[in-house]
Parts: structure tokens; sequence; C-alpha cells
């Protein structure tokens, strides 16, 4: 077994990284620095930046929050912890203090780099956001007090994101963590693919049914179709009606994005084959889709008025297309624009495709040539 296969299954015993591919975590491991405190060792400090982010392989390990002049044992941690987050989320100093209680093994990784690797894989961060949070909160009044006190401008800043970063981009939400507003305001452009989705019948669905009932049940398939997108390292830009707009954005490659891009619209399909297949055996309408896909250079930045009303969104031809070719599309059928398609078309071997030439598209001067893909 060579030495990243080895490093790569000493990553994987941790549940923080079960979504990630084992390629990606090749790159990851070889960054990965193997320590072994002894017992009694200090590891982190509370108060001193460490710049890393320690992944608990063997042992155990005590936490202490400085409480007045008292060292109070706040948590313990085992095999499987992980520990150096909070500093790393809030980018402010460690929060406590952790030494080893017996002799363990601990995999770190630099700030830089695991910086680097959760803003590929948002998945990654919103569980290290949720530890977070939940590591925080779980103090007692007193121990909250001082936290406070201590972290002032950071914890309230973490406070306010809290509350909020449910209805934001998630791309949006991680900038602001890292302090990189300056870009977000003047716009920067990424090569990405673009997915909208395009939800059929709900028109008709909405006019006949109770607005309680219709709105539980757009958001039962947007819930689902969301956790799709989001585990194929997408991200969704907005919700608009009854549809969506998607992100699918790495420091990887344009064909990565646009595969991922493809695998989460076939993941889609077959969900709503299967959610479509339980309401009819309610005797409940169905719902179809149309998807397009559309990959190249967008813009991302802040539209609207400042200080009164922003939207963080990407802009562009690029986008412009693949929602032209969402709503165009027949139901059930993904839309794949030429350069989507020269990116993923060895991928789609097993599934029906059809050119169509020199479409014209609704609001568009220039006919734009795609493939539909069916057959899922």
């Amino acid at each position: 077994m060579t030495k990243e296969l080895k490093g790569t299954k000493r990553i994987k015993q941790f549940d923080l990284f079960d979504d990630v591919s084992t390629d990606d975590l090749t790159t990851l491991v070889k960054h990965v620095t193997v320590d072994e405190p002894a017992v009694g060792d200090y590891i982190i400090h509370e108060g001193k930046l460490t710049h890393r982010i320690f992944l608990l392989e063997r042992g155990l390990v005590d936490v202490f929050k400085q409480i007045g002049k008292r060292m109070v044992r706040i948590n313990a941690m085992g095999p499987g912890d992980y520990f150096g987050e909070i500093a790393m989320v809030l980018n402010c100093p460690p929060t406590a203090t952790v030494r080893a209680r017996e002799d363990v093994t601990l995999l770190s990784i630099p700030e830089d780099v695991f910086m680097s690797f959760i803003h590929r894989h948002k998945n990654v961060f919103f569980k290290i956001f949720k530890t977070a949070t939940e590591r925080l909160s779980s103090t007692n009044i007193l121990q909250l007090r001082h936290l406070i006190d201590e972290l002032d401008f950071y914890y309230q800043k973490f406070l306010d994101v809290q509350k909020i970063w449910y209805f934001l981009p998630a791309e949006l939400v991680a900038r602001t963590l890292r302090g990189e507003m300056e870009e977000v305001r003047t716009g920067y452009i990424r090569n990405v693919t673009v997915m909208f989705l395009d939800l059929r019948h709900y028109t008709f669905f909405a006019e006949i049914r109770d607005p309680k009932l219709v709105l539980t049940t757009l958001n039962e398939m947007f819930r689902e179709i969301t956790r799709i997108i989001t585990r194929h390292d997408g991200n969704v830009d907005k919700f608009i009606g009854d549809g969506l707009m998607a992100i699918f954005e790495s420091d990887t490659t344009a064909r990565k994005n646009a595969s991922n891009a493809l695998e989460a619209s076939v993941e889609i399909m077959q969900f709503m084959s299967t959610f479509n297949s339980s309401r009819y055996r309610h005797h409940e309408e169905e719902f179809y889709l149309g998807i397009g896909l559309n990959s190249g250079e967008v813009v991302f930045g802040n539209v609207g008025v400042e200080n009164l009303m922003m939207n963080y969104t990407a802009i562009g031809d690029v986008v412009n297309v693949a929602a032209r070719l969402a709503s165009h599309e027949q139901n059930n059928v993904i839309a794949l624009s030429e350069d989507t398609y020269k990116l993923v078309y060895r991928k789609l071997k097993n599934y029906k495709l059809s050119k169509q030439a020199e479409v014209e598209l609704r609001g568009r001067r220039e006919p734009v040539t795609f493939y539909r893909v069916s057959g899922f």
C-alpha cells in the first residue's frame, strides 16, 4: 500500500470527510503531519495562535477554559474528534486550551491548506461550522459570559452570521468569514458550470391547492434537491419561485465542475421519479422538471442597492443561456450547452442523447446548439 493510500485511509476514519472522494483526500494527505504528544503535553494554548487543525486519531485529550484565575475543564475528546476549528472559522486565537490526558496520536493540517480545502468542499465547511456552533453553545452561562467578554468582536460576528447564514449562498458566508468582502463588492470572474432547474405543473398546482400545502410540497422537493446539489460540490445561488439556480465552482478543473453538475442533474431526475411514484400512489399531482446546464466564465458580485437591498449572485451570458435552456426544454430532460457537452460527453454513453442545432432561444440574438439528455 502506497504512503498516500495509507494516509488517505487514516483520514477517512474521521466523519468530517465522509463525503469527500479518495482523489481529493490524496491531495490533502500530502500536507498532513503526524504528531504524538505525551501525557500532560499541551497541544493548544488558549489565546495563542496555532494556524492548524488537529484530528485526534488515538488517545484522550482534555479541554480547559480560563475562568477568571482558574483553569476549568469543560470537555474531553477521543479518537475521531477534531479541534482548532473555532480559531480557523472565526479567524481568531484559540478559545480554549487542549492537553493530552494520555499518549495521543494527532494528524494536523496547516490552516491555509485546510481553508483552501473547505472552500472547495462546502459539505466539510458546514460540518466544521456546525461543530463550532455546538461547542460554543454547550458551555454553561458563566463560561459563556467570560467567552463573550474575551472574544468580544469575534464572538458577536459569529452570532450575527449564525442567524443569517441559512438565508445566504454558502459561498458568500464562507467569504464573509474569511474577510474577503472587497472582492465580493468589486466582482470577480470564475469559470463555472451553471444549473437552472424549472419545475413544471407548479402553476396549476398552486391554483387549486391550499397555499400552505403548496409551500410545504415545494420545500419538500427543494430540500432533497438542495442536498443532492451540495453533495456534488454545488451551491444553490437562489430559489426563483418554482425553480432554482445553482453554481458548480471549484479550484480543480472546468471538467470537474461540469461533471459534478451533470451527476447532480441525473440524481435529481431520479429523485423526482421516485417522488412522483409516491405521489401517484396517493392520488396526488405529479411534477416534472427541465434542467439547463451551461459552462464558462461568469462574474460573481453583489447586484442591487448598497445598504438597502443586494443580492450576491453570478451574472453573464453563461447564466442567461442556462436559464433559457431550462425553460425551453421538454419535461424530464437535461439540456446541455455545447460548452458543457464538450466537457462531459464521455459520461453520456448510458443515456439517450440528441443534438439540437442552431436553436433560437427567447431573448437571445444568436441561436445556440445544445444536447438533450434523457433516459435516466
